[in-house]
């Protein structure tokens, strides 16, 4: 093999070499990509069970004695903020969500806190 043809030779396996690196470069970006789009859908994931966990079994007791279960409706409303609110059955409003919150996670917080501070007793629904 003559001189200039192991120069090319040589030329193109570097090449190569900068494309792989390149490759390999991005390869790692979207893995930290991945990895962080796995850590924001197992915590979505933890905060919707939390929030099923929390609402499960929860009801409104009408005076006949019979349970109605409530369905829980979270929003955007017209100023952009989300809110939710707890309708029975029969679509009455029962509980709404008086501050409007820039995120539907937030949302979902609070709607968990009001569900915790009702189970604790250190809210009441009268």
């Amino acid at each position: 093999m003559d001189r200039q043809k192991k120069t090319d030779k040589m030329q193109d396996l570097l090449s190569k070499a900068k494309e792989l690196v390149a490759v390999k470069h991005k390869a790692k970006h979207f893995e930290a990509l991945l990895v962080d789009t796995v850590h924001d859908l197992n915590a979505t994931v933890a905060l919707i069970d939390e929030v099923a966990t929390t609402y499960r079994g929860f009801f409104v007791k009408k005076s006949t004695g019979t349970a109605r279960s409530l369905k829980i409706y979270f929003f955007k409303g017209e100023n952009g903020d989300w809110y939710w609110r707890a309708r029975q059955s029969n679509g009455k409003i029962v509980a709404i969500q008086g501050e409007g919150l820039k995120n539907k996670s937030d949302s979902l917080g609070a709607f968990t806190n009001f569900i915790t501070k009702l189970r604790k007793g250190l809210w009441q629904i009268k």
